[in-house]
């Protein structure tokens, strides 16, 4: 194997010492892969000889980012890696069109440190600072700002990508790239990216406030969604009673963009908090919100809410809640899903901006994890809000969905080389392309009757 991996890439690019793959055997998530080799490509050209000598040899490749993901995807399974990290460069900024052109292995933290001092923004931070703009593209990321931004998929204005087959798709080319999306290298290789940027907060602002019942949760839920102040919200994050020991309350996290909201316009409306706390306020970075006033925000500074927030994931992570799920659901599901997680004291946090929750579980409770999967399907929920399916949700699938993904496998990556095992079983990939191709001899077989 190594050795016709030679004829490709250079010495320094290829890894195959247990002490060099061993950190590419797993992800961000619980799983655990066997990588064969490791190779680090560095042009278009290489990665469309490694796919020849993939589908000459019959051996599969995994892809490879920064191994973020939840759901191990990024995992190899007796396969060859391909770490995508040459492919690191921002290519154009165009804050005039306010589009940038960026290669796959860009985090986004990267890029927004770029964007920042020209003014402008990519709104789809990760929860990880490492996670690259290629994994987020693959996975199909939902960030927590979509209530404001909408989906990523609107962002991406074009994708260079390789298809399984080897064929090179460039930019401006055509929109089968939409099929890409969300496929978890699963269908192609990208390497350049083209996407929208906006205009950057230079303000945010948070709201905070506590609940003893659902009910009271998502009626002020609805209010602030109706309110005067929507089109500023940012985010809305839901933090169950089951996660905290003590604190038995349910807490709901606004955050809004306050850009070219001044405190004297506030004092100005009447709003009397700010009014007797004004030396504070003039101290602070930010407002949150008084649960008792009209307008929206008080002196609690930004940044202290973000630590608290990030207390909760440490505290979960303390608690052994290590295992993350992240179904959807529509708004009227929301009472029956909190209220399941709270009857098995299942910790529970929300982006309710764009209704995707995560359930928390610690490694032996599978049992928990089918029946809140039964909950799902009875109440016409997502498997995966954002995460992707990768190992972990596969067996979760409809078997319409399955056959919806195997479709795109087939024509996109029909020899299946690239993450062979992920979404769909390999078996169920083949079982697929011999129905395929009995209903194109059948086809065949009719029209040559005709004549």
């Amino acid at each position: 194997m190594i050795d016709k991996l030679r004829k490709i890439f250079r010495e320094d690019q290829i890894y195959s010492t247990h002490k060099d793959i061993d950190c590419f055997a797993f992800d961000a998530s619980l799983y655990t892969g066997s990588p064969v080799a490791v190779v680090r490509p560095e042009s278009t050209d290489q990665i469309r000889d490694l796919l020849g000598l993939a589908r000459r040899f019959d051996f599969s490749l995994t892809l490879r980012g920064s191994g973020t993901s939840k759901t191990g995807s990024a995992t190899a399974n007796d396969s060859v890696v391909v770490d995508m990290s040459y492919f690191n460069k921002v290519k154009v900024v165009n804050t005039k069109d306010k589009w940038i052109e960026v290669e796959p292995f860009v985090s986004v933290d990267k890029l927004n440190s770029i964007l920042k001092n020209k003014g402008f923004y990519f709104p789809f931070e990760s929860d990880n600072k490492v996670a690259t703009l290629g994994g987020l593209v693959s996975t199909g990321y939902v960030s927590k700002y979509c209530f404001r931004y909408g989906k990523l998929e609107d962002y991406v204005l074009g994708m260079e990508y390789i298809d399984g087959t080897g064929k090179i798709f460039y930019v401006n080319e055509n929109n089968s790239y939409k099929d890409i999306l969300g496929s978890e290298g699963s269908l192609a290789i990208i390497t350049k990216l083209r996407l929208k940027i906006v205009a950057s907060v230079k303000k945010r602002s948070y709201g905070r406030y506590y609940f003893q019942s659902i009910k009271e949760l998502l009626k002020k839920l609805d209010d602030i969604k109706k309110g005067e102040f929507s089109s500023r919200i940012l985010s809305i994050y839901f933090v169950s009673k089951s996660v905290y020991v003590s604190n038995q309350r349910y807490s709901l996290f606004v955050e809004f963009d306050t850009t070219g909201i001044s405190l004297d316009d506030e004092i100005s409306k009447g709003n009397n908090f700010v009014l007797k706390t004004k030396s504070i306020v003039k101290k602070a970075l930010g407002f949150v919100i008084d649960n008792t006033q009209k307008y929206p925000w008080n002196v609690l500074e930004v940044e202290k809410v973000d630590e608290e927030l990030l207390k909760v994931e440490s505290l979960l992570v303390s608690r052994k809640y290590i295992v993350v799920h992240d179904p959807k659901f529509s708004s009227e599901k929301y009472f029956d899903f909190i209220r399941l997680c709270e009857i098995n004291a299942i910790p529970l946090t929300a982006d309710l901006g764009n209704g995707i929750f995560y359930p928390r579980f610690n490694t032996n409770s599978s049992n928990l994890e089918h029946e809140m999967y039964s909950f799902v399907f009875e109440n016409d929920g997502l498997v995966s809000g954002g995460h992707g399916i990768g190992l972990m949700k596969k067996e979760y699938l409809t078997e319409e969905e399955k056959d919806s993904f195997s479709e795109k496998k087939y024509k996109f990556d029909y020899d299946n080389l690239l993450n062979n095992d992920k979404v769909i079983d390999i078996t169920r990939f083949e079982l697929f392309k011999q129905k395929k191709g009995q209903t194109k001899k059948d086809a065949l077989l009719k029209t040559n009757n005709l004549f």
